[in-house]
């Protein structure tokens, strides 16, 4: 085929070649490419290593996956199993009465009620305490005074 073409045509095409060779762009783009290549064999041989490693490791990750994989089924069983109607209508029927018991100790019906609500319950209870005291007192005096007497008599 070389013959076929003609020799001017020939330098022609060899002065074209030797200026884009001669072109610096492609100069840089071809230690780019250079510099590419070199990263990509360190990149491929730190993948390699890395997928050993992730291989190497495999059974036991995949063993904790499946062993998390079960609990979750079990704790899912048992969530199921949980009477969550029958314990709802348990802790309403707690808060009802609850709620009844309270009523009650707010009305004036019930003696706790009464205790609670009535301010001259307490005041009554405050006067008794009173009296309770000033009868002690009392009851200590005499004594006192009878003792008194009698180490008086004694001493004569």
């Amino acid at each position: 085929m070389e013959d076929q073409i003609p020799d001017d045509e020939k330098k022609r095409r060899l002065n074209a070649l030797n200026a884009i060779l001669a072109d610096p762009a492609i100069r840089q783009s071809m230690a780019n490419v250079q510099t590419i290549t070199s990263n990509l064999t360190f990149t491929t041989k730190e993948l390699n290593t890395m997928m050993a490693g992730l291989n190497k490791n495999m059974p036991t990750m995949m063993n904790k996956a499946n062993n998390v994989l079960d609990n979750t089924e079990t704790l899912t069983a048992n969530l199921a199993a949980v009477d969550v109607a029958g314990t709802m209508a348990k802790v309403n029927q707690t808060l009802d009465n609850v709620q009844t018991v309270t009523d009650k100790l707010n009305s004036k019906d019930g003696s706790l009620g009464l205790l609670i609500n009535d301010p001259s319950l307490y005041h009554n209870l405050t006067s008794l305490s009173t009296l309770r005291h000033i009868q002690r007192d009392m009851f200590t005096s005499r004594y006192l005074e009878r003792k008194t007497n009698k180490d008086s008599l004694y001493s004569k």
